[in-house]
């Protein structure tokens, strides 16, 4: 029953609602000022179109939308709720709220899903690795116009899908050796699947432009789908310019590795310290499964508030 909000321009809201065994059903809004198409009193529409008023004002202002639905005689009324912010100065309407929980979620790896423009299959400029289709460890040529297209043409809508999780959509690393078994081929491993991030203000060139990703979304909200992208907080990719920056400095004597808070401050990554063999700098109690790399990927030191601020924009 939660109700799902939709952004669009000029402050029109979309709201649905899934039905559930009762046909009655009220929606508030507060603050309810300027709000246009509000019911009146209970209805029994699974959707519904209200337009926001322009906000002029210097700071944002959030509606919050309260479903209720009305059940048998005896039984207490059922809620939901859903918000929608409207930025200072205009009036667009953005979600700013999904009740998660409710969605029906359809997961997809956007390398593997649809290749809706073979232009990008080879990548770009920061990440030029060619597709290899044969390779079950290559680039495929998926990206964000197949995602697109698919939204277009109702695939997700046929399949009762309320909402996209995709994966990561950020520029990858550098490919790593295959394994060293199984692999008559000399295959080596490529980022198609998005956990190897160099940089978390671009996509990477696979997918496609920061536009082809904003059409995308757009484009899903007008079809009542929201969009959850996955986001890596715990590490970068193989080869990490900074990552590797750092670690040479460390080596040169340019910069010293211990658990000051100074070097809290400093370092975005936890490195090996060659005495100890403990992953410095650290806060608390040592832990070397929170403080050590996984699998080799360059591990952030999350007390530096740098990376908090770089994980928080991305």
């Amino acid at each position: 029953m939660a109700p799902t909000a939709l952004n669009a321009s000029g402050g029109a809201v979309t709201l649905i609602w899934q039905t559930s065994n009762t046909s009655n059903y009220a929606l508030g809004v507060q603050p309810s000022t300027g709000v246009i198409g509000l019911p009146g009193g209970a209805t029994a529409l699974t959707s519904l179109s209200v337009t926001l008023p322009v906000n002029t004002g210097a700071t944002a202002v959030t509606y919050i939308f309260t479903l209720t639905a009305n059940g048998a005689a005896g039984t207490p009324p059922a809620t939901a709720s859903t918000q929608v912010t409207v930025a200072a100065g205009n009036s667009v309407a953005v979600l700013s709220g999904v009740n998660w929980p409710a969605q029906v979620i359809y997961f997809l790896m956007t390398d593997r899903f649809d290749n809706g423009n073979t232009a990008n299959d080879n990548g770009g400029p920061g990440d030029d690795q060619a597709a290899q289709p044969q390779n079950p460890m290559g680039w495929y040529g998926g990206d964000f116009q197949g995602v697109t297209d698919r939204i277009d043409a109702g695939y997700f809508t046929q399949l009762g899908a309320t909402a996209i999780w995709m994966t990561p959509p950020y520029l990858q690393g550098a490919p790593q050796p295959g394994p060293a078994s199984s692999n008559p081929n000399g295959w080596q491993q490529f980022p198609y699947h998005g956990y190897w991030p160099w940089n978390f203000d671009a996509p990477d060139p696979h997918f496609g432009s920061i536009g082809d990703l904003q059409t995308l979304v757009q484009t899903a909200h007008n079809n009542y789908l929201a969009i959850m992208l996955g986001q890596i907080v715990n590490d970068a990719g193989y080869g990490d310019p900074p990552y590797v920056q750092e670690s040479n400095a460390i080596v040169s004597g340019q910069l010293t590795l211990d658990n000051s808070a100074q070097a809290l401050q400093t370092f975005l990554f936890h490195h090996a310290d060659p005495v100890t063999g403990q992953c410095e700098p650290y806060a608390g109690t040592y832990n070397a499964m929170i403080d050590c790399p996984l699998d080799g990927l360059p591990d952030f030191n999350s007390d530096n508030t740098n990376v908090q601020t770089m994980l928080d924009q991305a």
